[in-house]
């Protein structure tokens, strides 16, 4: 809201979805003054825009039924694509490309590594460990920083 012929916009949080003209200018000049420690009864208060927004509690969503357990290897190593020379800290190392729709659940990595995927590669260097979880994220523990 803003008075009329004015630019400053302030948020007034609403009561409730019915709130009369009188109400709306008391709340407005409230948090005009609680803002400008300025009071002007005798200008109009303007409602510029509304917005509306919900809170509610949903069922949670069991995450894991997103990935398609066939999918899973059994294994790290059946989740291996290949391994390729990459080079940290001043040197080379054969390091594992993984698949990452295809780690198994419990997969636990030790860097260096990469893991890839459709829209992200995430590199693992030496130090680094890494585990999945039973929704599909990955949780690594930096090693040397």
């Amino acid at each position: 809201m803003q008075f009329v012929g004015q630019t400053h916009i302030i948020n007034v949080p609403l009561p409730s979805s019915s709130v009369s003209r009188a109400t709306l200018q008391q709340l407005f000049e409230k948090a005009y003054f609680a803002r400008f420690k300025v009071e002007l009864p005798e200008i109009r208060a303007n409602l510029v825009n509304l917005n509306t927004s919900v809170t509610g509690v949903r069922p949670q969503i069991d995450l894991s039924q997103l990935i398609d357990p066939a999918g899973r290897a059994a294994t790290l190593e059946e989740a291996r694509r290949e391994i390729r020379p990459v080079w940290y800290s001043g040197r080379w190392h054969d390091t594992p490309v993984y698949a990452r729709e295809r780690l198994p659940l419990d997969a636990a990595i030790e860097g260096p590594a990469i893991l890839e995927q459709m829209d992200a590669t995430t590199v693992l260097e030496p130090g680094d460990h890494a585990r999945s979880d039973a929704d599909g994220n990955i949780i690594i523990d930096i090693g040397e920083a």
